[in-house]
């Protein structure tokens, strides 16, 4: 199967890449605004037969991909603040470039990289089936824009009923390649384990649900292996996992010391979001997609590379 990915410096293209160069019938051709940036991590062992190029080439292919997959997006939560209003003309940009292709070639699947964001930002109970998206149209903070973006290009993609376009809605991602410095609540706990430090959290008990690289490739599989279709569905694990289950977890298996502090904040850059996970499981239901770990499962097992 030949498949092109849109976005190769992205986190979980990385991770996502590697799953795939570990089955051979898989071929893959990158595409990067910093394709130096990729080869360097393929040279260490992640797939050094895909083929990488710039955002220019692809636009001007003539490659037939059996699927075209688009991570391109801001990453983490620093990023999107330091895009600010620019997210939208980034993520209408790359969607186009992709959409443009499977018009050309409409046999080809599009996988379009969403996030739980576009439910917008009441996750006082976890997303559903019946959810709706929410926002705040008349008062629209910047916090909102990342959403919004996301939002658009589902839009765009329900309206092309006849192509078969799958938008991936992540929640949270965590992998044992990692950048430890990233500012996410995962990342945060585990630099202050390693270092030996005191980690500060606030009184509030939040619950995330972490795919890690295993989850997604067999997500991400399950849908190229089904008939074609054009639809939305959430990114899960097993089960979800709560903040202080999880620091627990970490203090007894990596001595993390923290404590409990009200005048500590955190990078919210899309929002406060108390229960940001899915209980809508369509993906099982359309795709035949069944996780098999837990979240706490996950983050533990990834994390061991950290405290080698």
């Amino acid at each position: 199967m030949r498949i092109a990915i849109l976005g190769g410096t992205s986190q979980i293209a990385k991770d996502l890449a590697r799953s795939f160069s570990a089955h051979g019938e898989y071929f893959l051709s990158i595409y990067a605004r910093q394709p130096a940036v990729v080869r360097d991590w393929l040279r260490g062992g992640a797939g050094s037969q895909f083929h990488v190029e710039t955002f220019d080439e692809f636009a001007q292919t003539k490659n037939k991909f059996d699927a075209v997959i688009n991570f391109v997006g801001a990453g983490n939560p620093a990023r999107v603040m330091s895009l600010g209003t620019e997210i939208f003309s980034i993520t209408s940009e790359f969607d186009q470039l992709a959409l443009d292709y499977i018009k050309k070639n409409p046999e080809c699947r599009y996988i379009f990289a969403s996030s739980g964001a576009v439910y917008g930002t009441d996750f006082s109970k976890p997303a559903n089936t019946e959810s709706c998206a929410a926002v705040q149209i008349n008062n629209l903070p910047a916090s909102s824009w990342y959403s919004v973006a996301k939002l658009y290009a589902e839009c765009r993609h329900r309206a092309l009923s006849d192509y078969s376009i799958v938008d991936i809605r992540f929640f949270n991602y965590f992998s044992s390649t990692q950048n430890i410095n990233d500012r996410f609540l995962v990342t945060d706990a585990l630099r202050a384990a390693r270092d030996g430090e005191k980690f500060k959290t606030s009184s509030e008990n939040i619950v995330r649900d972490y795919m890690g690289p295993e989850e997604v490739f067999a997500l991400v599989c399950c849908i190229l292996n089904e008939k074609p279709a054009n639809i939305a569905v959430d990114a899960y694990t097993k089960k979800a996992l709560d903040k202080f289950q999880m620091l627990d977890a970490m203090n007894e298996k990596y001595g993390l010391m923290y404590e409990v502090d009200s005048a500590t904040e955190f990078i919210n850059a899309t929002g406060s979001k108390k229960n940001y996970f899915s209980e809508n499981h369509l993906a099982h239901s359309a795709f035949a997609y069944l996780p098999r770990r837990t979240a706490l499962e996950i983050v533990l097992q990834q994390s061991e590379v950290f405290f080698v």
